[in-house]
């Protein structure tokens, strides 16, 4: 008779559920799931073998990003520690910036002034985030660069939108780090 190895359950989407992120180099980051998709990013972190902060702690943290993220990073790969009641300021929707491709311009999207899809110069772009769905891995990355104290390259490509791009490597490489896809560590952390 064969076995069945247990199957994993998926985590649901909660708004207010507070996640802990391994960034796979012995550090965590935590974030709290707002409403579908948004989740905001707390400027906190430990290190292995350090306590494990409270849900408390947690979110007196401040809030470095608000992104969209899919589901796979609150629902499977980043461990929900809790939940908390969603703080009305926390939970509103931020305005982002789009850029056109083929028009080569920017507008503003969101609930503020000035209405969506407003055409603005790209100096008016300063401090939102692109309108964007993020993959967990790409946010971990950026987890890991904000922890370093460094620039993140998909957040200064969405901002600068350059014409030659440079290489991730060689744009990690003018930061001082020595960047390296670290996707592979997901497998043996699975083991």
């Amino acid at each position: 008779m064969i076995r069945k190895e247990p199957k994993k359950l998926r985590q649901r989407w909660v708004a207010g559920g507070i996640h802990e992120i391994d960034l796979l180099e012995g550090v965590y980051g935590y974030c709290q799931v707002l409403e579908d998709p948004q989740v905001a990013f707390y400027q906190l972190f430990r290190k292995e073998g350090e306590p494990q902060p409270s849900l408390e702690e947690i979110i007196k943290a401040h809030v470095s990003f608000k992104i969209s993220v899919y589901g796979e990073g609150p629902f499977n790969r980043w461990p929900r520690l809790g939940k908390v009641p969603l703080d009305a300021n926390l939970n509103k929707y931020e305005d982002h910036f789009r850029y056109d491709r083929s028009t080569e311009k920017y507008s503003i999207i969101g609930h503020g002034y000035p209405p969506n899809g407003t055409i603005v110069p790209k100096e008016r772009i300063q401090g939102l985030e692109c309108q964007a769905i993020w993959q967990a891995v790409n946010v971990e990355q950026r987890l890991r660069d904000l922890h370093a104290g460094r620039l993140n390259y998909i957040v200064e490509m969405f901002r600068l939108r350059p014409e030659n791009k440079p290489f991730i490597k060689d744009f990690y490489a003018d930061q001082g780090y020595d960047f390296h896809w670290i996707d592979h560590l997901l497998d043996k952390k699975d083991d």
